[in-house]
């Protein structure tokens, strides 16, 4: 034997210099999880968060409309799909929200994005007094939003729900809308 360092995987009796042969074992093969299997004719149910919204699939399937916010209609999961594939825009603004619960379960990025703006269907945090949290929470609505917030906002302004002259002003400022006329 030599007076060279041995490497702590060497086996004992054997010089460090000596090449030693490995048997490779492959890692047993398991099968990632299997996501849910979703026929191409299922319903797939799309809510609009923006007025006036229309859709044309490239290849032919019929013209969808949503008029105001909170319109709903459907399309088959292929034709799902092609939207998300040609016009991802749609669902990733987002104009429109995914509403069957098994679409979103495979794709879990849209649902984090939902909850980025769920406040906005309940606009109870805009009658606080806390004027920095109403500006973070409205610092953190997409422009997309604006419509659909300054279409509720104006009907919780005129029905006097929000009444708070400060939140108005901010209000005003995010929205590029005068809305101090609408108080009552």
């Amino acid at each position: 034997m030599s007076n060279k360092k041995k490497s702590y995987t060497q086996p004992v009796g054997v010089e460090a210099d000596t090449p030693i042969e490995v048997e490779s074992v492959a890692a047993p093969k398991v099968a990632p999880p299997s996501k849910k299997e979703i026929s191409g004719e299922t319903k797939v149910i799309l809510r609009s968060v923006v007025p006036h919204l229309t859709y044309v699939a490239k290849r032919g399937w019929p013209e969808l409309r949503w008029n105001k916010v909170d319109d709903t209609n459907s399309l088959t999961f292929d034709e799902f799909v092609d939207m998300r594939n040609q016009q991802s825009k749609f669902l990733d603004k987002p104009w429109l929200i995914i509403e069957t619960e098994d679409v979103l379960d495979l794709f879990p990025a849209y649902r984090d994005l939902y909850a980025s703006f769920a406040s906005m269907e309940k606009l109870d945090w805009l009658n606080g007094s806390d004027m920095d949290v109403i500006a973070a929470k409205l610092g953190k609505v997409p422009q997309s939003m604006y419509s659909t917030l300054l279409s509720k906002v104006t009907g919780l302004i005129a029905s006097g729900e929000i009444d708070n002259i400060k939140v108005i002003k901010l209000l005003e400022g995010k929205l590029g809308v005068k809305l101090l006329n609408l108080i009552v």
